[in-house]
């Protein structure tokens, strides 16, 4: 619902341009309005949409296990069980790649098969493994706070609900 169409049933509903039932309905419908955005929006961090975050420790663990081109690395994470990347958008996938590869934890190399197109191979570098080791302390890190806050928003939840169903 847009702005001029709540303020066109506001109008209506309350002809007096400034009351305290219009300023209160209006804060209602704005919140519902607000909520509404929030739920249905896919990028929103709740519904772990910025998880595409943790893909440059996940180019690292495939790189380093073998050598893989771009569309190959792409293949894997969409694959991935570990986390969802089914989604992943393959340009800023490329992108992250390059930025990598300038930051000098993986390499690329053309490698031109007469069987194929020509297309860049990456590797792990030396700096790329001592990343990862950080991506291990760095996660590991993340994966306790994150559980005590889980826990705290649960604790919170609880608490919530019982004081509701106490009114």
């Amino acid at each position: 619902m847009e702005e001029r169409a709540v303020r066109a049933f506001l109008d209506r509903c309350f002809p007096t341009s400034f009351s305290l039932d219009r300023l209160y309905c209006l804060g209602l419908v704005l919140d519902m309005i607000q909520y509404k955005s929030i739920a249905s929006n896919d990028k929103c961090a709740c519904k772990g949409a910025f998880i595409d975050r943790f893909v440059q420790p996940s180019i690292l663990v495939l790189l380093s296990k073998e050598k893989m081109h771009g569309f190959s690395i792409l293949r894997k994470l969409q694959e991935s069980k570990d986390i969802d990347y089914s989604s992943i958008d393959p340009t800023g996938l490329y992108r992250a790649l390059k930025k990598m590869e300038s930051s000098g934890i993986i390499s690329g190399e053309w490698c031109t098969d007469e069987s194929a197109q020509p297309r860049k191979v990456y590797t792990i570098t030396d700096e790329g493994r001592q990343c990862l080791a950080f991506w291990k302390e760095t996660l590991t890190g993340y994966a306790l706070s994150i559980e005590r806050l889980a826990q705290a928003v649960s604790d919170s939840l609880d608490a919530t609900n019982k004081r509701f169903k106490k009114m």
